[in-house]
């Protein structure tokens, strides 16, 4: 997977197929009112699945967290129009490719869903952006070209 999708923190997988960043103390990260429903769902449905397995008791200790570290934010856009948390943002590549992209905070992003972290070095790149600028975004594999198509919110 390309750096400009993942969040340069460390990640461990507490919901299967998803790497979720772990909030340090205090923290309050943002995250939408559908990620914080799939979190509480997920947290139940290992309560309910819970055994004395060191993986099930690590599993549903690190969702409660998880959970007790976010806080449900509203979408939003910036004051001029550009793109904020929550909206969805379609792009096309240099490759003329179009990809659509909702920027969401780093406990709920899925690139292969299209949920964008506003962490990763693409979801800071769209944050703020508006419709028909051209961004440059850095990658190990070189620079990507980006015309930002539209913004919903």
């Amino acid at each position: 997977m390309s750096k400009a999708f993942t969040s340069e923190e460390t990640a461990d997988e507490v919901i299967p197929g998803r790497a979720v960043v772990r909030a340090r103390a205090g923290e309050r990260r943002p995250i939408t009112a559908e990620g914080q429903r799939a979190l509480a769902e997920a947290y139940a449905r290992a309560q309910a699945e819970r055994s004395t397995e060191p993986e099930s008791v690590q599993r549903l200790a690190a969702l409660a967290a998880l959970l007790d570290s976010v806080e449900v934010t509203a979408v939003s856009r910036d004051p001029d129009g550009g793109a904020g948390f929550g909206c969805t943002v379609t792009v096309r590549d240099d490759a003329g490719k179009t990809l659509r992209y909702r920027l969401v905070g780093p406990d709920e992003a899925d690139a292969r869903q299209g949920a964008l972290s506003i962490v990763s070095p693409l979801g800071r790149a769209l944050l703020g952006c508006r419709v028909g600028q051209a961004l440059e975004v850095e990658r190990p594999s070189g620079v990507l070209e980006l015309e930002v198509l539209g913004i919903e919110p």
